[in-house]
């Protein structure tokens, strides 16, 4: 019983994981759609979040996203990492902060949103040097996606705005949570679903 509700619930964690990117590319483009006036070069993706018509869909889907990123992280923490999972729990409640809070705010979003980014990258700074059963594979990974965020950085010697570096950190890193969220989450628990069936015996009447 207690394996069938772990292998429940990380499917639950997995489809969660699919959905981040769905989730925040499906609000950034519909605030895109209500900020004309928003500039790659200029604008951090934040600034999206001030406007009452733009800000309804950017901070809503950060807040959706977090709580989605919640979830999954809790499916990291029981199939792959504790400690990774724990890291990335609290970049999740960081993600639903910078929604909730936006840059009126503006010193307590900077925090919140420099703590979401810090402690994302160190979550895959993590998987990079932690030994596991999937350590060939989030080392690889995890690698890259440290490189991607490193490298990111050198946009600002190029535009005023932040929106170019972020989202190179950003689309990378919640295609990861997709790509995780299937190959470890969601098919290992469909495959012991499909175990226990066929070692539980059929009950004939």
């Amino acid at each position: 019983m207690r394996e069938q509700v772990v292998s429940s619930f990380l499917l639950l964690a997995g489809t969660a994981g699919v959905l981040v990117p769905v989730t925040l590319l499906l609000g950034v483009l519909l605030a895109l759609q209500a900020a004309p006036w928003f500039s790659w070069t200029v604008n951090a993706l934040s600034d999206l979040g001030i406007p009452p018509g733009s800000g309804l869909f950017f901070n809503g889907a950060m807040v959706c996203a977090g709580v989605l990123l919640l979830l999954f992280s809790l499916g990291v923490r029981i199939r792959v990492s504790r400690t990774a999972g724990m890291m990335l729990s609290l970049a999740a409640v960081m993600l639903v902060g910078v929604g909730l809070v936006s840059e009126r705010a503006f010193w307590v979003h900077w925090v919140i949103s420099g703590s979401f980014f810090f402690l994302l990258v160190g979550t895959f700074l993590f998987f990079w040097f932690h030994t596991s059963v999937h350590d060939k594979m989030f080392m690889k990974s995890s690698r890259g996606l440290c490189g991607i965020a490193v490298v990111s950085t050198g946009w600002f010697w190029f535009f005023p705005g932040a929106a170019v570096p972020e989202v190179c950190v950003l689309v990378p890193a919640f295609f990861w949570c997709a790509w995780v969220g299937v190959v470890i989450l969601i098919m290992p628990a469909l495959a012991q679903k499909k175990t226990l069936r066929q070692s539980t015996p059929a009950i004939s009447g």
